[in-house]
């Protein structure tokens, strides 16, 4: 999302000293884990460039008077400068300024418009540098101290952002930069109500900004009011429907409203739009899975780890598909590497081995938890369910594990798992009275609930 918001700031660039010279990104930050619904918030994009811009057929304007008065006066060259930076010609631009800067390394425009430039090309110590020597020369200058606190924000130093941000504020309330960047400090900083406050006044300021809603609707997601949060992107998408990462946001608040039809379309609206955005397929994956389209989840997980064969997130989602339609071997190989991954959660070898089990691999299965389960502690449950299913003959010990365990989620995932271990044995009452216990003790959105009602369901289907 940055490059296609800088991008767009580029092109916008073009009045940049004209109208109001005051003033003048979720997540895939890392992705999230399973992916997660829950807001992930981007590295703050700067949005300088976009307020300073105003009206490009009037900077054209301007600098086309300015060049029948004097060419070669510094201001005029500034002008092209800005001209050539919303083109996205950077080294022109830079060249331009060069110039005036060599004759007058204190032009505070063209230190401003310099800084700026810099922070596209990626030098954030030297765009600071230049935002300080232009505070230092014009103490109080509200464009480098909202460009500096942006600057600052998006190196999650809050407290100096917050700083700069209100220093423009005390004197202009109405600074839109410094109100967006002041709301992304109060969402950084967990102060949500703050935040959506700020944005709104934001809005106000500008109401046609689509990235302002899309900011506020982040502060309310925080905030769980996720309908506000749907109405803010709706409003976002239709002042710039052809941002793609809209959609994304809106599937995203779609899903944990669990409107699966329309998340699912607009994931498929990402997809269609730019195909290698692969977190659209991992999102759409989880509306089809909720939605009971096996096999377009599994399509769309498989997709993503061809995108991104380390996003270690669709392992254990897949590894469950394939396991419910019994591809077994495929079902080992994504537990297997979920469990590679997150070697806090015990279960995953046994679903991994449990994988090897359905399949008829017994001793395969047993080798691989001896090398697998190193890390499980010898005094816990799970150990004993590993020793268990490498030599399930006596149930004896495990059963009395499995009855005084005390902790809710753990009883339930022994259960699933003594009750699987039941089913390959053939001991069908056995395994439907554990199954049961597993799916009633369970809790929404743990694997081995959701497999203890699937194992249930298709053995009825069976009989």
């Amino acid at each position: 999302m940055i490059q296609l918001r800088s991008t767009a700031a580029l092109i916008v660039v073009t009045a940049l000293f004209f109208g109001c010279r005051t003033a003048p990104e979720p997540i895939p930050e890392a992705p999230p884990a399973e992916p997660e619904i829950e807001l992930e918030l981007d590295a703050y994009q700067s949005i300088s460039l976009f307020v300073a811009a105003g009206d490009p057929e009037e900077a054209i304007r301007a600098y086309q008077e300015a060049r029948l008065d004097d060419p070669d006066q510094p201001d005029t060259i500034v002008l092209l400068a800005g001209l050539y930076l919303s083109a996205g010609e950077l080294s022109e631009a830079a060249r331009n300024l060069e110039l005036v800067l060599s004759r007058d390394p204190d032009n505070v425009d063209g230190l401003y418009l310099s800084a700026l430039l810099e922070g596209f090309r990626g030098d954030k110590k030297e765009q600071e540098q230049r935002l300080r020597r232009v505070l230092e020369l014009v103490p109080g200058d509200s464009r480098a101290h909202a460009a500096l606190g942006e600057l600052l924000l998006e190196q999650r130093r809050y407290r100096e952002a917050r700083t700069e941000f209100e220093a423009v504020l005390e004197g202009t309330p109405d600074d839109f930069v410094s109100l967006i960047g002041l709301g992304n400090v109060h969402m950084r900083t967990s102060r949500h109500e703050e935040a959506e406050e700020v944005l709104t006044r934001a809005i106000e300021v500008e109401p046609d900004f689509s990235f302002a809603y899309l900011d506020r609707s982040r502060s309310r997601v925080l905030q769980q009011n996720l309908h506000g949060a749907e109405t803010d992107l709706d409003r976002a998408i239709e002042l710039e429907p052809g941002f793609v990462w809209n959609y994304l946001d809106r599937g995203r608040v779609r899903l944990q409203r669990n409107n699966l039809e329309g998340a699912r379309a607009d994931f498929t609206r990402v997809i269609e739009q730019d195909p290698g955005i692969f977190l659209a397929y991992a999102y759409r994956a989880r509306a089809a899975d909720g939605l009971g389209l096996r096999a377009e989840a599994i399509a769309d997980y498989e997709r993503v780890l061809e995108i991104r064969p380390d996003y270690h997130a669709a392992y254990t989602p897949l590894g469950t598909l394939y396991y419910e339609t019994e591809q077994w071997n495929k079902a080992f190989e994504m537990y297997r590497r979920a469990a590679q991954q997150d070697q806090s959660n015990e279960s995953l070898p046994l679903l991994a081995a449990l994988s090897l089990q359905r399949a008829g691999e017994q001793r395969r299965a047993a080798e691989y938890l001896g090398r697998a389960t190193q890390h499980i502690r010898r005094d816990g449950s799970f150990y004993q369910m590993v020793r268990y299913y490498m030599n399930p003959t006596s149930d004896t010990l495990i059963f009395r594990t499995v009855d005084r365990e005390q902790e809710r989620v753990t009883k339930a995932r022994l259960q699933f798992f003594l009750a699987s271990q039941y089913r390959i044995q053939g001991r069908h009452n056995s395994a439907n009275a554990v199954m049961r216990l597993a799916e009633e003790n369970g809790i929404p959105g743990l694997i081995e609930t959701r497999l203890a009602k699937h194992d249930l369901d298709a053995y009825r289907d069976e009989r």
